[in-house]
């Protein structure tokens, strides 16, 4: 018989591995979208204001999506690893 211990422990693993595997297709859909806008700007021989704005955003985007993929990634980590039980987001 498995123990509720045990049984929550697996719940919050697979809880978090939902995030995680969330957070993994945010990211990549992001550095996706930058590779698109950044080939898109390169291919121009005179960049305009609006393209390299746009790459800027895609960047900050990119890099947020990174930031949480990684903080869940990390938090998964702790999780599964060491026992730690995240805090209630």
């Amino acid at each position: 018989m498995t123990s509720p211990i045990s049984l929550t422990r697996l719940k919050l693993e697979t809880a978090w591995l939902s995030k995680v595997k969330a957070a993994e297709r945010h990211y990549n859909a992001a550095a996706a979208q930058y590779d698109v806008v950044l080939g898109e700007q390169q291919v121009s021989r005179t960049p305009t204001r609006d393209a390299t704005h746009a790459v800027w955003e895609a960047a900050v985007e990119k890099r947020g999506a990174q930031r949480e993929f990684l903080h869940v990634l990390n938090t998964f980590s702790r999780l599964v690893l060491n026992g730690e039980v995240p805090p209630v987001e």
